[in-house]
């Protein structure tokens, strides 16, 4: 904290002296005959004797001294002038790699230098349009350490657009991060919190997840209409079924290769298809890529028949059987 101004150390200036008053003057001789006049003592000029009968006049009486002159009065020492305030501390630099807080300039203290964190870039809270809105233009907010507690850092955005490929998070334009559905899927994909924050024809459905699953966040996905073709979604992906709990919702994800066969995820089966989780006699259960169908596209074996559940609900999405 700076230093405060000394105070005044000085002393009050001393009273002028007190002056000697005048003496007074002295008496004239008495008149008579002719008597010589009396000296005046201390006094002011005497005055002249009347004159005597017959006799010489008197002679004037010699002028009195003036009174002595009063001595001046002592000067005052002048006050000693106040001491200057002690300069500032400079502030410590931030620890770790965060943004140290600048130090309080005291009387010409000097200000604390600040940690720099990754590119530069301050901290910020969360990996989703709030804290991206903290980084400012050109930047997003991406997790930096899982910790815990997990820390984010603001870092220079790429140019990537929504849904091209990219192989890391600095690919892809402000705001966005990089998707990987597999190790060579990976698509620029928009961080949400609410459908709200997703462009038009897009909701906040896909999850990410960081640090081993400890981290969750959220982006846009673009949706579509029917299962049963990859209309309406990007080139490599299909309109898959989705189930959030009991709802089921249609969206644009990553297209495999299978047309029947053993599945572990939707991924592995090809546009039109959806790997589908079935309980065997023994209580097992095994998953199968199966035909997604409607009534104006027919089965390429079997019949339209079988009706797609999540959690149990019935949806209104039908496949071959």
């Amino acid at each position: 904290m700076g230093g405060k101004a000394g105070a005044d150390g000085g002393t009050t200036g001393g009273s002028a002296g007190i002056g000697a008053t005048g003496g007074s003057a002295g008496a004239a001789a008495a008149g008579g005959s002719a008597g010589t006049g009396g000296a005046g003592t201390g006094g002011a000029a005497g005055t002249g004797g009347s004159a005597g009968t017959g006799g010489a006049a008197g002679t004037g009486g010699a002028a009195g001294t003036g009174g002595a002159t009063g001595t001046g009065g002592a000067t005052g020492t002048s006050g000693a002038a106040g001491t200057g305030g002690s300069a500032g501390v400079s502030g410590s630099g931030g620890t770790a790699g965060k943004a140290g807080s600048g130090g309080t300039a005291g009387s010409a203290g000097s200000s604390g230098t600040g940690g720099g964190g990754p590119d530069a870039g301050p901290m910020c809270y969360s990996a989703n349009p709030v804290g991206t809105a903290m980084c400012g233009a050109g930047s997003t907010c991406h997790i930096s350490d899982c910790g815990p507690p997990a820390t984010y850092w603001c870092y220079s955005a790429g140019s990537g657009a929504e849904s091209s490929a990219c192989a890391e998070v600095l690919d892809c334009s402000s705001g966005q991060t990089c998707v990987g559905y597999t190790d060579t899927l990976k698509f620029c994909k928009k961080y949400c919190t609410l459908n709200s924050d997703c462009p038009e024809g897009f909701l906040c459905e896909g999850e990410i997840l960081f640090c081993n699953g400890a981290v969750t966040g959220r982006y846009c996905e673009k949706t579509c209409t029917e299962p049963a073709t990859p209309a309406g979604c990007q080139a490599g992906f299909k309109c898959s079924i989705q189930c959030n709990s009991t709802t089921t919702s249609l969206m644009c994800r990553p297209a495999g290769t299978q047309n029947a066969g053993a599945c572990t995820w939707n991924g592995d089966c090809a546009a039109g298809y959806t790997c589908l989780a079935q309980t065997g006699a023994d209580g097992g259960t095994s998953s199968i890529c199966v035909q997604n169908c409607n009534t104006s596209i027919p089965c390429t074996t079997g019949a339209c028949t079988g009706t797609f559940a999540c959690g149990g609900a019935a949806s209104a999405f039908r496949f071959c059987q």
